[in-house]
């Protein structure tokens, strides 16, 4: 096996994956699957595009080591994140909320179907279908030993993926273990008290009323 196919395939997959994360939650929120989830990302990603590119020009372009983008992309990105998000919260308003009102799942997903071409079709009327870069740089794979080779750019990426990933699923753990502990102490508070209730009355133990 090329181990190269396997860095590639890594790589691809996290930046699949980041987005499936999402996915993932907001039908664990929603409880449907939304399918104009894809369109909050591509939307993100050209709110992000103008944001750098408004950043850049007043502060310059400010590279990040051997990296193609540079701080202005990295500034841009709670920008593109509180659009998306805005977005989101905008078509639940307008569509999703009174479907969940009245309608029924199915419905949420038919309708998430028609407001993803919706959402498809204005990113395309705005900025077109041509292809868009963060930057115009050609970025240089860069050796990693056993004849394997990837970019800075992939690196960083994989690397803030990582962050994200990795910190809210120990996050969650904590709190699932919080949880469980806390049932185990409420578990255990009641047995207690029930104790209490049958040594004090020993009909209770019975079954029989108190």
């Amino acid at each position: 096996m090329n181990g190269q196919f396997v860095v590639d395939g890594l790589l691809q997959g996290a930046m699949i994956g980041l987005g499936a994360i999402g996915l993932t939650l907001a039908y664990s929120v929603l409880r449907f699957a939304n399918f104009a989830h894809g369109e909050f990302i591509s939307w993100g990603g050209y709110i992000a595009l103008l944001a750098a590119g408004g950043i850049g020009a007043v502060m310059g372009q400010t590279d990040i080591g051997s990296l193609t983008f540079g701080w202005p992309l990295i500034l841009a990105l709670p920008v593109a994140a509180l659009g998306a998000g805005g977005l989101a919260l905008a078509l639940d308003a307008v569509l999703f909320r009174r479907l969940r009102q009245k309608g029924s799942s199915i419905t949420l997903v038919i309708a998430s179907f028609g407001a993803s071409l919706a959402l498809r079709s204005l990113l395309e009327f705005l900025f077109s279908d041509d292809p868009r870069y963060y930057s115009s740089d050609i970025a240089i794979a860069m050796p990693l030993g056993g004849g394997l080779r990837a970019t800075p750019d992939q690196l960083g990426v994989l690397g803030f993926e990582g962050v994200v990933v990795v910190e809210p699923a120990r996050v969650d753990e904590r709190h699932v273990a919080g949880a469980v502990l806390g049932q185990d102490l409420f578990r255990a508070g009641a047995d207690d008290i029930l104790g209490q209730f049958s040594e004090a009355s020993p009909g209770f133990a019975d079954g029989d009323d108190i």
